[in-house]
């Protein structure tokens, strides 16, 4: 049978299968499958990179192509040959009818620059509209590279999916920008390093943790402590959030993503940190 992604009742979640419960996991009154690998957004945001990459390529080689053919029609009529100047001087002297016409050397050089200008400017068009289309897709394959990796790095945190785009407009206005392939703040042209290690670039993933110290706590998905631990188990592995007065071993069980800063521990007064 097809599991839902969202299950809104107690009553429909008792009427699930036993194996099947445990697979869902309680946030804000509902319950949400729990899944592995990306979500349909991921997938999505991914084929849409692919999309503006593919176009972008085919634009390349579509400017290299009109660059070659100006480059050829210019060398065509670059300069005029000096014997073919020679002979017309020679064919001056010689005519001897009253009002034939004489072309002179400016006549000559007028006419050339007036087909090589004819030449050159349909393929002059094509290759300025080529370059205006390069700029917009490569303008929106960057805003798409930029969401899919601060989306990325969000939900990885433990934001909440309606919330993406409330981080996507903070992330802009903290500086953020596509550089090299990655996101980064710059100052003048310079990245920004980061304040708690000076040898290293100011990113992304410790903007987000940041936000959850400095007022976005309700970005984020709510975290499991103590006093929820009937649903979550006696001793819960966080991927984010806040544990309160956890155990030894709860501790024990969460000392990595403690150490990275993602989950945060908090003591009450009077209590024994090793339970």
């Amino acid at each position: 049978m097809a599991l839902k992604s969202i299950v809104e009742t107690v009553d429909e979640l008792s009427g699930l299968p036993e194996g099947v419960k445990d697979h869902y996991v309680e946030s804000d009154g509902k319950w949400y499958l729990s899944i592995e690998g990306q979500t349909q957004r991921e997938v999505e945001l991914g084929a849409k990179v692919s999309e503006f990459r593919d176009t972008n390529v085919s634009l390349m080689k579509e400017k290299t192509d009109l660059s070659d053919k100006l480059h050829e029609v210019s060398s065509r009529y670059n300069g005029v040959d000096v014997n073919v100047y020679n002979e017309m001087l020679e064919d001056k002297k010689r005519l001897t009818k009253k009002d034939a016409r004489v072309v002179t050397n400016e006549d000559l050089t007028s006419q050339i620059q007036a087909a090589v200008q004819a030449s050159v400017e349909p393929i002059q068009a094509q290759l300025d509209e080529s370059r205006k289309r390069e700029t917009s897709a490569q303008a929106e394959l960057d805003k798409a590279t930029f969401r899919t990796l601060v989306s990325k790095t969000a939900l990885d945190a433990g934001v909440r999916t309606e919330a993406i785009d409330d981080v996507l407009n903070r992330a802009v206005s903290a500086g953020f920008e596509l550089h090299n392939g990655s996101l980064a703040v710059l100052s003048d042209g310079a990245v920004k390093f980061s304040t708690s290690r000076p040898d290293q670039p100011y990113t992304i993933d410790e903007w987000v943790q940041g936000l959850q110290r400095s007022g976005g706590e309700h970005l984020f998905k709510p975290s499991i402590s103590t006093g929820h631990q009937d649903s979550a188990g006696p001793e819960p592995r966080l991927d984010s959030g806040n544990l309160v007065d956890p155990s030894g071993r709860q501790f024990a069980r969460n000392l990595e993503n403690i150490a990275k800063g993602k989950v945060k521990v908090t003591r009450t007064a009077n209590t024994n940190p090793l339970g």
